[in-house]
């Protein structure tokens, strides 16, 4: 890869040039978007409103040999196709069926998300709340209650949080998600800021690598107040009876599991249900009659039970009825 962007320090690294990119290569009605949003939710006290003014004013954008030049934190947020200069910055999310990484069966899920952060996070987020196991209660009366393993906002902040705080200095990490049936865990590349520590980090302050993508992303809505991130999950957990949140700085990365409630029994994938699986993916969706032709050795019932373990563990959803009913993977489901 070629050095996109030059002299790169341990501070602010997000408000350095990308060299080879353009004005052209923003979205400026991302940008325009983006003020009136903040401006409305109270979000951005500032007295700019035309985009180019308020890309100068956020270090989006800065002047490199009297050429207006987008900024690392400017092409995350509001660029056209951020991975054509910043190959590394995508999330790799692995969904396995176990509580541990399987190098040699296929995982359930696994996929590299890119385009801008906000896209990232939506895309991630919506994949994590389709897929968590979720268990029925009656505890409320005859009605029954669907409950995630996690709580959503959970989700989303630690996934915010992820990509807010990394070290995009290293060119060749990416952030990465492995949800496993116990426990998800968020790698954000490079270990803590130097002065913060495992120990500390909840009382250290509001200090972030990434002051301009932390505060971009701060007024669109994604995260909160600077420093109230994790103890934001730190507490939903506790409201929902859930593990402590565990932290880990490995040097080369920090890495933050939430864990859910005890699990039942590993989800065992079939060979014969592996293959519904990649049919469905492979043709976005399936019928019966399509599953019993891949399963031509095999009773109707039998591949009945197995589409029907799939819907129940949240690997396929079922849309239409009757004669129309066919089967989608989960994270292409729409709301």
């Amino acid at each position: 890869m070629n050095e996109l962007v030059p002299q790169i320090g341990d501070e602010r690294i997000d408000t350095l040039p990308v060299v080879r990119a353009t004005l052209d290569d923003i979205n400026l009605d991302a940008v325009a978007q983006h003020i009136s949003r903040a401006v409305e939710n109270d979000r951005y006290d500032g007295t700019v409103a035309a985009p180019i003014p308020f890309l100068h004013e956020m270090r989006c954008l800065v002047e490199v040999e009297d050429r207006p030049t987008p900024t690392l934190a400017g092409l995350l947020v509001f660029g056209h196709r951020p991975q054509a200069f910043l190959e590394h910055t995508d999330i790799a999310l692995a969904h396995f069926a176990g509580t541990r990484p399987d190098l040699v069966t296929e995982t359930l899920h696994f996929r590299r998300y890119g385009g801008t952060l906000t896209q990232q996070i939506d895309e991630v987020e919506r994949y994590l709340w389709s897929n968590i196991r979720r268990s029925i209660s009656t505890d409320n009366g005859p009605q029954r209650e669907e409950r995630p393993a996690y709580p959503r906002k959970a989700l989303r902040e630690l996934t915010a949080n992820a990509v807010t705080h990394r070290d995009y200095n290293l060119l060749g990490a990416r952030t990465q998600i492995s949800m496993f049936n116990d426990r998800i865990e968020w790698r954000s590349p490079g270990g803590l800021p130097a002065g913060i520590t495992e120990e500390n980090i909840l009382f250290s302050g509001s200090r972030a690598r990434n002051p301009t993508i932390a505060q971009l992303l701060y007024q669109s809505g994604y995260i909160e107040a600077f420093g109230m991130g994790l103890p934001t999950v730190i507490n939903l957990l506790k409201q929902n009876d859930l593990p402590p949140l565990g932290m880990r700085d490995t040097g080369a990365s920090f890495v933050v599991t939430m864990r859910g409630p005890e699990a039942p029994n590993v989800l065992t994938l079939t060979p014969a249900r592996r293959t519904l699986l990649e049919l469905a993916r492979r043709q976005r969706s399936i019928t019966l009659e399509q599953a019993m032709h891949a399963s031509s050795d095999r009773a109707r019932r039998t591949v009945q039970a197995d589409l029907k373990y799939l819907v129940e563990n949240h690997f396929l959803r079922v849309v239409g009825q009757s004669r129309d009913r066919r089967y989608i993977i989960a994270e292409e489901a729409e709301y």
